[in-house]
Parts: C-alpha cells; sequence; structure tokens
C-alpha cells in the first residue's frame, strides 16, 4: 500500500510517514533524506494498513497496524526523536480518537472482544502504562452500531456519541476536567433521539456542530457546551446546493 502522509504538531514539528515496498519510513520534514528511519518493514507481508496521530508536543507519535484480510489493528507508540517503539501495545480493532494536551495520554477505542463487533469500549491510555490499568469511560452495551468519543484539543471537553444506524447518532458533551479530578463522567446530551447524523470539532466551549437534521445537505450551528440544549444552538452556515462534507477550526476561523 504505497504512499505518504504529512503529519504536524501543534509545536510546529512537521513529519512525513512514506509507506513504500513493505517499508514504513518516517522523515522529520527540514532534515536531510539520508535521516529517514525505517521503522516497520515486512516483505512477507505485501499489503498492510498504517495510520498515526503525534501527540501536542511532537514528542510522541502513535501509529496502528493491520494486515490485508485481518483489519484488526494494534495500537504502538513511537519515541520520534530516537525512533525507538515503545513498550506500549493496544490489541483490539484499536482506533485513536485523539491526544491530550498533557503528550503523554491519549483518548482511544478498542473491542474488548475481537469476535464480538458489539463490545466496543472507550479508554484513556497514557504512556509508559500497561493498557490493563487505563481508564474505562464508555462501553458498549447495546446492539447499534456502538459508540464513539474524542476530546476537544484543551482537553478541557470531552465528545461522546452512540451511532444508532448507518445515518443517524445520539451525542453528548462531558466535562472531561471535571472527570479527571472526580472519575466520574456525566453526559449532557446535543442530541439524542433524532434521525440524523451529529459532529464536529470543538474550539474552546464551542462545538461547530455539523448535521444533516432538517437539511440533507448539511449545516453548521455554533453550540455552547456550558449550555448544549437544543434552544440554545445558534446556526451559522445554512443549508446550500451542495453537499457539507466536513467543517474544521484553525485560528477561530471555520473551514468548510
Amino acid at each position: 500500500m504505497p504512499g505518504t502522509a504529512k503529519y504536524s504538531a501543534p509545536n510546529g514539528d512537521a513529519f512525513e510517514g512514506t509507506n513504500t515496498n513493505q517499508k514504513l519510513c518516517f522523515h522529520r520534514l527540514g532534515t536531510d533524506q539520508t535521516a529517514d528511519r525505517v521503522f516497520h518493514e515486512r516483505p512477507d507481508q505485501p499489503e498492510w494498513g498504517f495510520g498515526s496521530t503525534l501527540s501536542e508536543d511532537g514528542r510522541y507519535l502513535a501509529f496502528g497496524m493491520y494486515y490485508a484480510g485481518d483489519e484488526n489493528s494494534t495500537l504502538y507508540v513511537m519515541d520520534v526523536d530516537s525512533g525507538e517503539w515503545l513498550s506500549d501495545e493496544i490489541p483490539g480493532k484499536v482506533g485513536l480518537s485523539g491526544w491530550l494536551p498533557d503528550g503523554r495520554s491519549f483518548v482511544y477505542s478498542r473491542l474488548r472482544d475481537v469476535a464480538d463487533p458489539y463490545s466496543r469500549q472507550i479508554k484513556v491510555h497514557v504512556v509508559g502504562r500497561h493498557p490493563r490499568h487505563d481508564s474505562l469511560l464508555i462501553e458498549q452495551t447495546s446492539t447499534t452500531w456502538g459508540p464513539f468519543a474524542y476530546p476537544s484539543r484543551d482537553g478541557r471537553w470531552l465528545i461522546v456519541g452512540e451511532f444508532t444506524g448507518t445515518s443517524s447518532n445520539d451525542l453528548w458533551v462531558a466535562d472531561f476536567a471535571e472527570y479527571q479530578r472526580t472519575g466520574e463522567l456525566v453526559k449532557v446530551a446535543i442530541a439524542v433521539g433524532e434521525e440524523a447524523r451529529f459532529g464536529g470539532p470543538v474550539h474552546g466551549d464551542t462545538l461547530f456542530l455539523r448535521t444533516d437534521l432538517g437539511a440533507p445537505t448539511g449545516r453548521v450551528f455554533a453550540v455552547d457546551l456550558n449550555a448544549p440544549a437544543r434552544a440554545s444552538w445558534k446556526e451559522i452556515v445554512p443549508q446550500g446546493p451542495d453537499v457539507l462534507h466536513d467543517v474544521a477550526v484553525s485560528k477561530g476561523d471555520i473551514l468548510l
């Protein structure tokens, strides 16, 4: 699966991962190409998948790997400067949801039992700690498409969702900073019981909510996470003729 992907960290570091000829290289942009590190090579496995995310300070790279016909990804962590693979290894069709601002921990999802597609868990991992000690945030209790969650960039909020079908989900928010102090995750409803999709990035205390609720091509609301009830939503991007596939926020600007 040849390809190239670029990664950047909030501290300004930028890297490039190249997957060619069953060899994965990792290169810090701005340095000589001879500084490339080969940190995975499997000539006996010509097809394998790779996805990665840098920590907030650019120190660690968390990456998941799986092989063709398997797709039960395992998550690993690498020290970027040394190229060393750390002892962190999390199996179970893992997906990384987002690093926390401390640069040492992240939110991720996994299947407790890979043979049971309804056993998804949302957990928090601290680099260097054995996964058996990871904090459990959410555990799937239904036979729907399952839960998902992702933290805000500043670690204050956790957006929590539950897929209720192929084209719909419920959505809540939790004060993640409060959870870290008390150990209790309290979810507050944003949208529950609607036949629509909901999700989007968080900037400060605002969720930029993309939804197709009452708008087949999509629209965007600004939702104050301190008071996320439907009556308080403010529409900032109305429905248009073209399908709104995604929304992002950069330096306070909304990117569509």
